[in-house]
C-alpha cells in the first residue's frame, strides 16, 4: 500500500469493461511533481424518491420489481432513508444503480409509479455527486492509500487505484504548467474553415499552426498544407509541451 499527496485538477468517470460500473478517475499532481491518475471504483450512482408517507414500504417493493428492460442498467440496491427537506423529516427510497447515464431513464420510470410523489438528487453529475459526498475539492490537496496499477491507456507518471482518499492540511499551491489555446475559423464559399491554431504557456511557450502562406513570419510560426495537417499539429504540439491544465478561449 502506498501513499501520496495530490492536488486535484480534474474529475471524470468511465465504466468498467469486466462488472459494468463505474470508475472515478481524479487527474492530478503528486507533491513530488508527478502527473498522476487517481481510479477510485468504490462509489455507485444513486438518487431519492419520494413516497407517500403511508406507503413507503410497498413503493419500494415496487421499484425494486418493475421491468426496466435495459440490460445495461441494474437496481442494485434500494434503502429507506430519513431526510429534512422544507424543515420536514420524511422518508425517502434511496435508489443505488450501476449506470450514471442510466439515471435519468430510470427515474422517468420510477416517477411515474403509483404513490410516487416526487423525485430527487437524479439531476447531479456524477463526478459532483462524488465530490460532494466524500467531501472533495478540485484544486486542493487529498491524501490517497492505494496501490499502482498498470494501467498503461494514460499519458500520466503515475496510475493509483486507491482505497481511500481524504483531503489534507496542506496549503501550498504546486507550480503548474498551463497552455491556452485559440482556434480561428473563416467562411469560405458558406463553409466554415479552419486557418489557425495559436497557443502559449505560462513558461513563455508560444506557437501559432496555420494553413496561410507568408513570406515573413516569425520564427513561432508555423505552415501546414490543410485543416487535417493542422489539427494533427496542433495534437502533437500539446503532446510535446505536456501541460497540466489545457485552456481554451475566445
Amino acid at each position: 500500500m502506498e501513499e501520496h499527496n495530490v492536488y486535484i485538477l480534474d474529475v471524470d468517470y468511465e465504466i468498467d469493461e469486466k462488472d459494468r460500473l463505474p470508475v472515478v478517475k481524479i487527474f492530478g499532481k503528486t507533491d513530488k511533481k508527478k502527473s498522476v491518475l487517481v481510479l477510485h471504483k468504490e462509489f455507485l450512482p444513486y438518487f431519492y424518491a419520494y413516497p407517500d408517507q403511508a406507503k413507503v414500504t410497498k413503493v419500494r417493493e415496487e421499484i425494486e420489481k418493475t421491468d426496466y428492460k435495459d440490460n445495461e442498467m441494474k437496481i442494485l440496491k434500494t434503502e429507506i432513508v430519513e431526510k429534512t427537506i422544507n424543515a420536514e423529516k420524511l422518508k425517502l427510497i434511496k435508489i443505488t444503480t450501476n449506470s450514471p447515464h442510466k439515471i435519468p431513464e430510470t427515474r422517468e420510470k420510477i416517477k411515474d409509479l403509483p404513490n410516487v410523489l416526487e423525485t430527487y438528487e437524479y439531476d447531479i453529475p456524477f463526478y459532483k455527486r462524488y465530490l460532494i459526498d466524500n467531501d472533495l475539492r478540485p484544486l486542493s490537496w487529498v491524501k490517497v492509500k492505494g496501490k499502482e496499477a498498470g494501467d498503461g491507456n494514460f499519458e500520466v507518471d503515475l496510475v493509483l487505484e486507491a482505497s481511500s482518499i481524504k483531503q489534507t492540511d496542506l496549503q501550498e499551491e504546486p507550480h503548474l504548467k498551463i497552455l491556452a489555446y485559440d482556434i480561428e475559423i473563416l467562411e469560405e464559399k458558406n463553409k466554415e474553415v479552419l486557418i489557425m491554431i495559436s497557443a502559449a504557456g505560462n513558461d513563455g511557450f508560444k506557437k501559432v499552426i496555420t494553413t496561410w502562406q507568408w513570406d515573413k513570419k516569425q520564427n513561432f510560426v508555423e505552415v501546414v498544407k490543410d485543416e487535417k495537417a493542422l489539427l494533427e499539429r496542433f495534437i502533437e504540439v500539446v503532446k510535446e509541451n505536456d501541460p497540466d491544465i489545457l485552456v481554451d478561449y475566445n
